[in-house]
């Protein structure tokens, strides 16, 4: 009986393993189960990332209008093609942006930032979580950055490179902030570190380095990382000027920890010129994708009569404003009583305030960096409890922040209008075609003479724009005669006589003169050499290459 018994139990055993052996069929009402499931476990999350959706889906309807974006899909498809960034074809921005724009079209890139700010705003709501034991102040900072991030009138509707440095960050102070680095910084204790420390330390470093190898200003958000390990690693000054009652880390692991988290930092960086070198284009990155970032800074005049304040955006007296921030909350950082979340806020904020005003240009996308540390910030100094002297350090940068607005005249987009449009359009009010008119006058004009281009040329043509309009670049998937996509780089550099040479050599089957733009007789020259005048609208001059030029060239 024994025996029959245990053979029994036995077999049962062996036929409930192979039982749960075998693959599951799908279900999709398994599927739904567990999305259900999660959801309920996750609610607010999930109804920040419906917030996200909502804020974001008219921007899948959107034309191709907008400048900076068109650079980045025409850069990405040239590509591509082959084209070797920066030296044969160029912008001034580190190389990630274009390589996220090496997508089909513009739907998918808008998808794909989409997709990212998704992430973007979970990785904000754990930091949040963490920073704050309060429900109401995490909610309260992850609906202020899903808003400001996701709104129309601060671009953030448009793939823009701080969107894509955004979610890099945030990914570096997910991983930052399961270090035991972090969380002796924040709780101010001193527990022993392990070997995953130092590994979270690296990986870290590396998202906040892909953050500035998508757009070099992204460093500044790098050093805010840092700065968890620089303050661990003065215990000396520390207690000099105030003692305290808890231990500080050791030094040595904290050093260690700084020096591999600077490791993963430049990593990208090293990692991206050992391929430009083997790409026979190392000094055109270094020309154009970091050294040009110098220039292009330094070229705006600020919209200020007061001879003061204007000075005061000059870049010594912005270094020098940075320096007093971040001097002030070191400082404070020193004082038993302060608020150690503001503390580290505030020099956050500094430091992306900084890196918005680097060119003192009133685009709104350039404080879209300013989002999640002035997000938190806010939230720490309206609902947490703090010493006056904290919450007086910690308005500094948002008071500051204000001002800059205000003083450099930030042109803002229109927020209640662009949702009411897209209202109207799925509502059926307006057609797509009025809906496109809305964003600019050049969209139908670039319709018309892309569809005349497409239907005229072949895939692998070339094709020359002189002046501000790479969004022709995009809708035709054509790759750009000149290294060059815009006008701008071309007057800033004085490369004509290049630039003319380049076109020769691509012989490009349409070039296009835009009206507004200066009159370059060497070009007029060439084209009334070799092209005809095609289609015309009211900004813009298509030619296309005469039949007896082509004829000449075959034979």
């Amino acid at each position: 009986m024994l025996t029959n018994s245990l053979a029994t139990k036995t077999q049962s055993s062996t036929l409930k393993k192979k039982i749960s052996s075998q693959p599951k069929k799908f279900s999709w009402s398994r599927v739904w189960h567990i999305c259900q499931t999660w959801a309920n476990q996750h609610e607010w999350l999930f109804l920040l990332w419906l917030l996200v959706i909502i804020l974001r889906l008219p921007s899948l309807s959107e034309p191709y209008w907008y400048g900076d974006e068109a650079i980045y899909l025409t850069i990405g498809n040239a590509l591509k093609f082959g084209q070797r960034l920066y030296l044969e074809i160029v912008d001034h921005k580190t190389p990630l942006i274009y390589y996220f724009a090496s997508v089909p079209n513009q739907l998918w890139f808008r998808l794909l930032m989409s997709v990212w700010m998704l992430a973007s705003s979970y990785l904000f709501w754990r930091l949040a979580n963490k920073l704050f034991p309060s429900l109401k102040v995490a909610l309260f900072s992850s609906v202020l950055f899903v808003f400001l991030s996701n709104v129309s009138f601060m671009e953030g509707n448009v793939p823009n490179g701080e969107l894509f440095v955004i979610g890099f960050v945030l990914a570096g102070l997910y991983f930052l902030s399961k270090t035991t680095f972090f969380n002796n910084w924040l709780q101010a204790e001193s527990r022993s570190l392990t070997s995953k420390d130092l590994w979270l330390s690296f990986v870290a470093g590396l998202m906040f380095g892909g953050g500035v190898m998508t757009k070099v200003p992204g460093i500044f958000d790098a050093i805010a990382g840092a700065s968890i390990f620089a303050w661990l690693s003065l215990p000396g000054l520390w207690l000099l000027i105030s003692p305290r009652s808890f231990r500080t880390p050791p030094l040595k692991q904290t050093i260690l920890g700084g020096l591999i988290f600077v490791a993963g930092l430049l990593s990208p960086l090293i990692l991206f010129t050992i391929y430009y070198w083997f790409r026979g284009s190392l000094s055109a990155f270094l020309e154009f994708g970091l050294l040009y970032n110098f220039h292009y800074t330094s070229n705006w005049t600020v919209p200020i009569d007061n001879i003061w304040l204007g000075t005061q955006f000059e870049l010594l007296n912005k270094g020098l404003w940075l320096v007093f921030g971040l001097l002030l909350t070191t400082y404070l950082s020193f004082i038993r009583s302060a608020d150690r979340k503001l503390i580290w806020l505030s020099w956050w904020s500094w430091l992306a305030l900084f890196a918005a005003l680097l060119s003192n240009r009133p685009y709104p996308h350039y404080f879209l960096q300013l989002v999640p540390p002035l997000s938190l910030l806010a939230a720490a100094w309206l609902f947490t409890k703090s010493h006056w002297y904290s919450k007086l350090v910690a308005s500094l940068p948002i008071l500051f922040s204000a001002a800059a607005l205000i003083l450099l005249q930030f042109k803002l987009y229109p927020f209640v209008d662009y949702y009411h449009q897209y209202l109207k359009l799925v509502t059926g009010q307006i057609s797509q075609t009025e809906y496109h008119q809305q964003f600019n006058s050049l969209v139908g004009q670039n319709e018309v003479m892309a569809q005349t281009i497409i239907d005229n040329s072949f895939s692998n043509d070339r094709l020359f724009v002189w002046g501000t309009n790479p969004m022709l670049y995009a809708l035709t998937k054509r790759v750009p005669a000149s290294k060059f996509t815009v006008a701008f780089h071309i007057h800033d550099l004085y490369a004509y006589q290049n630039v003319l040479q380049e076109v020769k050599l691509a012989k490009p089957s349409h070039i296009v003169v835009m009206k507004n733009e200066t009159s370059w007789p060497d070009l007029n020259e060439y084209l009334g050499e070799h092209y005809l005048r095609s289609v015309e609208t009211e900004d813009m001059i298509l030619y296309r290459r005469s039949t007896l030029t082509s004829l000449m060239l075959i034979q």
